[in-house]
C-alpha cells in the first residue's frame, strides 16, 4: 500500500531530526500534546493520521507538504 510508504519515510525523518535534536520521544509527546506511544507509532509509519504527523513536525521545526512530482512519476492509487 503506498500510503504506509509514505508514512515510513516520514516518520524516518521526524525520528532522525528528534534524535538530531538530542529530544526524546516522552519529550516530544508533551510538547506535541500527544503521548510517547503514538510519538513511536509515527516513527514507524504506523500512525492513524496526518494531524499526528504535522503536530510532532512542528514541535521539530519541520513541516509537511504536498508537492507535484515530476512529470511522467504519476502512479495509479488504489481506492
Amino acid at each position: 500500500m503506498i500510503t504506509s510508504t509514505y508514512g515510513a519515510r516520514v516518520g524516518a525523518q521526524l525520528r532522525s531530526r528528534r534524535k538530531l535534536l538530542g529530544l526524546t520521544q516522552t519529550e516530544v509527546a508533551d510538547l506535541a500534546g500527544t503521548t510517547q506511544r503514538s510519538v513511536s507509532q509515527a516513527e514507524t509509519g504506523k500512525a492513524a493520521g496526518l494531524d499526528l504527523y504535522a503536530a510532532i513536525a512542528e514541535v521539530l521545526g519541520m513541516q509537511l507538504t504536498a508537492a507535484p512530482r515530476e512529470r511522467g512519476a504519476a502512479r495509479q492509487v488504489e481506492a
